[in-house]
């Protein structure tokens, strides 16, 4: 099961063979939106396979709401209607399968590497009630 895996420095980075997609060097896991009407929901894990340019993006921004907008607005439709093949949806089973493959912690750091790094990945960029962001 790979849903994040390190950047690596000799990954290409041009067109696939279809010329259609970079290839994906990267991914983010965004974890929990429960919206603004109930913060007792499950969260919902989504994982996404991001280029190296939306992966410099959303590390540029100073400040989260940016990021959050950003990740809104520029990724989050697009991935789910035309990039579908790119996602992976663990629904309400990322925390069990994150404390199945850590110590039983919910943190980015306990467990072994690098299964501590499956779920929810090494690199967070965003965290609040309303999502969770790794890279």
């Amino acid at each position: 099961m790979t849903f994040a895996w390190p950047n690596k420095p000799d990954a290409p980075n041009a067109d696939d063979a279809s010329g259609s997609r970079p290839n994906t060097i990267a991914a983010a896991s965004v974890i929990c939106d429960v919206g603004q009407e109930s913060k007792t929901m499950g969260c919902l894990g989504v994982h996404l396979a991001l280029t190296a340019a939306e992966v410099a993006m959303l590390k540029s921004f100073k400040d989260d709401s940016g990021r959050l907008e950003y990740f809104q607005s520029e990724l989050e439709d697009v991935y789910f209607s035309e990039h579908e093949d790119l996602i992976a949806e663990s629904d309400k089973a990322w925390d069990a399968l994150h404390r199945a493959l850590s110590d039983g912690e919910l943190s980015y750091t306990s467990g072994p590497y690098p299964f501590r790094l499956a779920v929810i990945g090494g690199e967070p960029i965003y965290a609040a009630d309303d999502y969770i962001m790794s890279l």
